[in-house]
Parts: structure tokens; sequence; C-alpha cells
């Protein structure tokens, strides 16, 4: 068995996965978001001092002398964003993105009546940077990947308008005990052959934090919250596009059945179907020519290109 030292520098992109109560990730149209839009992650050990137990005899001698032992809970977690990201505060606070006519979320509200505990995440976190190797036709970088498998939500802090640029933090949040990650719903790992693969071992209820070395690239970031499928979802081998007048398309994937799938219509619009029907969209006034869509279930992809109908 060799050992892996690694340096850590700089924070090049954070994700965040909704969670249910369990801490089991959330398979649903909303639940992911990737980001470099943050300036920090901030974590503070949550440490029990314990009780020390000295007991003297009649002559005011140490008869049992037992020191206090620490004992460590876990960490508080506080996130400080550089820019406004609605879903990203919904997932980490538990409050509604603040959605405008066309149902796009345009903002965020603060409800008082958000219960911390109703809402959990978890936090993922690549470091560093690709080594000059990776410059090398064949090579690959080696980043820094930190896991909180379970991270209970936090409340939007302080803040201050002034004449400077304005952050947002959420504070409070702390990671928990018991939860269900496992190895987790991604790839975030390159595995012997190599091939991209999740952890390699399921973490334990116990364990609310993880560092290790991947040479795995991290996700490229998006705006707003993309889908989560399950990934035992059934493969798909094939999509098609069949396209109709007024820039409308409609995707059907294949094999056909009633599980969760979405589609990437290549202008930052997503759709996402619970139960497997095909998936329609139309494109915006003045959309013309080619255009390519990808469809995903559970850990599969397919594209099919098409031409728009005006």
């Amino acid at each position: 068995m060799a050992t892996k030292c690694f340096p850590v520098l700089r924070g090049r992109r954070m994700r965040l996965t909704r969670l249910d109560g369990c801490g089991r990730p959330v398979y649903a149209a909303d639940s992911v978001i990737v980001t470099k839009g943050f300036i920090s992650v901030a974590l503070t050990a949550d440490i029990d001092d314990g009780e020390a137990i000295t007991v003297q005899n009649a002559n005011g001698d140490n008869c049992i002398n037992e020191p206090a032992v620490p004992k460590l809970n876990g960490y508080g977690v506080a996130i400080t964003f550089c820019s406004v990201e609605p879903d990203a505060l919904a997932i980490t606070s538990g409050q509604r993105p603040y959605l405008d006519y066309t149902g796009d979320s345009a903002g965020f509200t603060v409800d008082t009546s958000v219960s911390m505990t109703d809402t959990a995440f978890a936090l993922e976190l690549w470091m560093g940077s690709p080594s000059a190797d990776a410059c090398t036709p064949g090579a690959t970088g080696s980043y820094g990947y930190m896991l909180l498998p379970f991270v209970q939500g936090g409340v939007l802090g302080d803040f201050t308008v002034e004449n400077a640029a304005i952050n947002f933090a959420i504070t409070n949040a702390a990671t928990k005990t018991g939860g269900s990650w496992g190895v987790g719903p991604y790839n975030v790992v390159n595995n012997t052959t190599p091939a991209p693969a999740p952890l390699p071992r399921a973490l334990s209820t116990t364990e609310p934090f993880l560092l290790v070395q991947t040479t795995l690239a991290p996700p490229d970031p998006f705006c707003g919250a993309q889908p989560l499928l399950n990934p035992t979802g059934t493969a798909l081998t094939s999509i098609a596009a069949t396209p109709s007048a007024s820039r409308n398309v409609s995707i059907a994937a294949t094999p056909s059945n009633s599980e969760p799938w979405y589609v990437d219509f290549g202008n930052g619009v997503t759709r996402y179907n619970a139960t497997g029907a095909a998936i329609t969209y139309q494109y915006p006034t003045g959309t013309t020519g080619s255009k390519t869509v990808t469809a995903y279930r559970g850990t599969s992809s397919k594209t099919a290109t098409f031409t728009i109908v005006p």
C-alpha cells in the first residue's frame, strides 16, 4: 500500500446536492447545483471538552485523577457566495426561489417559518489546479476532493448594502452523523482502468468529513439547479427528436419506460419528466438552424440533432 501526499489550494468548484431527512440524495428535478461563485467555505470543529473526574482522599491527595477526554461531534459550516444564486441558497437554507412570470428562478425570499431541521444537503469541494504535467497529452491533473456527506441546513447570515460588493452567506449549518451517502451518486475518482467511478468505499454513518486526492476533473458549473437521476436507472440506447411548427420539438427515449429522465436543449434550458414520457419544448422566437439535444437517464446520455421548424 502506497501513501499519496498532496497539497490543496484554491477552491475551484462546489457541488450541492439536496438530501432527505435520512441523508439520502433526493432524485428530483432541482436537486443539484455546481458553482464556482463562492468566496469561502469555513469549517469550525464542534468539540465537546468532556469532564475531568478528580477525587481526593482524606489527606488531600488525588486518588482518582481522570483528565477530560474531548470528543469531536462534527463541524459547523458557513458558505459565503459572491453572486446571487437562488437555487444554491434554497438548497442550503430551505428557502424558496422567487419565480418570475415565465416560471424561472429570479431571486429568493426569506420565510421565517422555514425550519433548519427540515433542510439537508451534501457539500463537495474541488481544490487545486491541474499540474504542469496535465498539459502533456495523455496526462492528468491532481485535485483535492472534499466531501461533507450530510449537512443540516443553515440560515441566510448578516450582510450590508454599501459601496462595495454584497456577499451572501449561509451560516449555522452543521454536519450530521447517520447519513446514507454511501459512495454517492457521482463519479468523483478514477478507478484502476482508469475510468470515472464513485468512491471506492462507502462512508460510514459516523464519518462526517472526507478529503482525498483525485485525478478526475471537477464538473462544469451551471446556473440554477439541475435534475439528479438515480444511477440505477435503465440506460438509454437512443433518443428521437421530432421537430414541428413554431420551433417546437418532442424528444422520446428508447427504451421507453416510466423512469425519470431529462433533456438538455443546448441553450441552458433543461426539462425533467418523472414518468418517462416524451419531453417537449418550444425554442424562443428567432431560433433557427440546427440544434443538438442531450438526454440523460441513469448514468447514460444520448444526443440527437435536428433542424428547427420556423
